[in-house]
């Protein structure tokens, strides 16, 4: 990578892999850096992208779906950004979706299921020592954009205890979360 990051997300899609946002320390990155990956796990040179996230971003959760990247909430913000992949592996220009997350989250984590971005538990950003346990989730749109974030799950509980920092999958038609 050009520069070590810590509090940033990665995620894959078509053949690279991206480095999304984080911190050296203060302030936070508002950069996005992605490699190929080589057939003998190896990357390519990394390349940092023209195109900046509109805001500095830490603490945030990303993931891929239908040749979009979302990152969500994270260091003091509500705002989810999304952008285009390219088969090249470079990024369109973000944009900042006209819907926002619910809450001031960092530190949650993400999964994509059928047509929905998931977001779970995490740390309220305002209040560090608050946890959260409500999962919620946003429809995607055809335009790449998604829905406002609903807190029903599709009726499932709450998750049992509260919880930041921990990790989720989307496996079998069932959600995950470890940590």
């Amino acid at each position: 990578l050009p520069v070590g990051r810590r509090n940033h997300t990665s995620v894959l899609s078509n053949g690279y892999v991206y480095v999304l946002g984080g911190n050296t320390g203060f302030p936070s990155l508002d950069t996005v850096s992605y490699a190929r990956l080589n057939a003998d796990g190896s990357t390519s040179a990394w390349t940092t992208s023209g195109n900046l996230i509109p805001s500095v971003v830490s603490g945030h959760t990303s993931v891929v779906a239908n040749g979009y990247v979302y990152i969500m909430s994270g260091s003091g913000t509500t705002a989810i950004y999304y952008a285009g992949l390219n088969d090249d592996g470079s990024i369109d220009p973000w944009v900042t979706n006209s819907s926002s997350s619910a809450f001031i989250l960092s530190r949650a984590s993400a999964v994509v299921a059928n047509g929905y971005i998931y977001n779970i538990a995490g740390r309220f950003f305002t209040a560090p020592g608050d946890q959260w346990k409500v999962p919620w989730h946003h429809r995607i749109n055809n335009d790449g954009s998604i829905g406002p974030s609903t807190t029903d799950f599709f009726s499932l509980s709450d998750l049992p205890v509260t919880m930041d920092g921990q990790a989720s999958v989307y496996v079998n038609g069932y959600i995950y979360t470890i940590g």
